[in-house]
């Protein structure tokens, strides 16, 4: 072996990574974006569960165990409601994480040494978060059991546990939604992202340059084959998650079809931003897991919870359309809700679709005049 031909080959190369900042920005960045990400943004515990108190017994046995529960740490008692509906509301509406419900009789019960039963609604939307938050409830409530108890060995207090909207907490009714995004993404971003960059390997781009087409026909037409075969998908993904997983659209179809559709064209944006960038395929592909799947996957809520992430992250997380997607597809497929419980997410996706799209033009149209 020959070192100075080695040396030749290896100086050729730094000189060719040296020349194309892009793909050593890619290469420096990842790394340092999942380190920070999986090491600083992303948190499974649950650090703070917020509470809605129902307390209809209004004993100082009922607010004693309150109390306890406060003093822990983990919870926040957002408001104290005395009616089922409008508790039921902050789950729905995710103001609050679980409720926590004394019946009259309460500390009667407790007096008499008999097990008093203390009722906690979760919001079972999000089973892991949920499952969670049950296990710090339960072992509060053993904490507050032996406060309240003659003798620690008869606890009276007793839990009784329902989550709504997924009463088993199955983790695949949380998930599939989500899956719809992640696909979304590959399909839409990916794909029309390597059909535009490779019109530019292949030269044809040139020609489509000085021909009467405009940059927005251009455009339109890359988008239709690719929002056919993204809706296609979609499609399929809710049939096989009715039949082997049973779930279906607990709401409305429309709200579903609407919020699918704007973070669909939200997606080609997107692909079609990274295809203005991008001189390569390869570079193309790199851009787009970068700048869309890897946030969509981390950020978006898809598995974990946002709102454990730091302050700087969670504001971070607002630039992620699959964020929005997620909220509006797991409120209309798990909580059954309509359209007016989406309209903001989905009234944020049709911006967000207009300016990358917009963008996209501007740019393709900027360079088709520089040619």
């Amino acid at each position: 072996m020959n070192r100075r031909r080695i040396w030749a080959i290896a100086h050729k190369e730094v000189l060719h990574i040296l020349r194309d900042p892009r793909t050593l920005a890619i290469l420096v960045v990842v790394p340092l974006l999942l380190l920070v990400l999986f090491g600083y943004a992303i948190d499974l515990d649950v650090d703070e569960v917020r509470l809605v108190v129902t307390d209809y017994d209004r004993s100082p046995e009922s607010r004693s165990v309150v109390s306890v529960l406060e003093r822990t740490g983990y919870f926040t008692v957002t408001a104290e409601i005395d009616e089922h509906r409008t508790a039921d509301e902050a789950l729905h509406r995710k103001r609050a994480d679980a409720i926590i419900q004394f019946d009259p009789g309460f500390a009667a019960a407790v007096l008499r040494g008999e097990q008093a039963p203390v009722q906690v609604v979760l919001d079972g939307a999000d089973p892991l978060a949920g499952a969670a938050s049950l296990g710090l409830i339960e072992a509060s409530l053993q904490a507050a059991a032996e406060q309240l108890a003659e003798t620690p060995t008869r606890p009276p207090l007793q839990l009784v546990a329902r989550a709504l909207y997924n009463p088993q907490l199955d983790s695949s009714l949380f998930l599939v939604p989500g899956l719809m995004a992640m696909i979304l993404v590959i399909t839409a971003v990916v794909s029309i992202a390597l059909a535009v960059v490779r019109e530019k390997e292949t030269g044809t781009i040139e020609q489509i340059a000085v021909s009467p087409l405009a940059a927005g026909e251009l455009i339109i037409g890359k988008c239709l084959p690719y929002a056919g075969v993204s809706l296609a998908v979609a499609g399929l993904i809710l049939a096989l998650g009715y039949l082997l997983f049973g779930i279906g659209i607990a709401g409305s179809p429309v709200a579903l079809a609407a919020a699918t559709l704007a973070f669909l064209f939200a997606c080609l944006g997107l692909g079609l931003l990274v295809s203005t960038i991008a001189r390569t395929q390869q570079v193309a592909f790199m851009l787009a897991v970068l700048t869309t799947y890897l946030p969509s996957f981390l950020l978006s809520g898809f598995v974990f919870p946002i709102r454990n992430m730091p302050v700087p992250i969670q504001i971070v997380t607002h630039l992620v359309p699959a964020r929005y997607y997620l909220e509006a597809v797991r409120r209309v497929m798990i909580k059954g809700t309509g359209f007016e419980a989406v309209a903001i997410q989905v009234a944020v996706l049709v911006l967000f679709a207009a300016v990358t799209i917009g963008t996209a033009a501007l740019r393709l149209r900027y360079r088709w005049r520089a040619q």
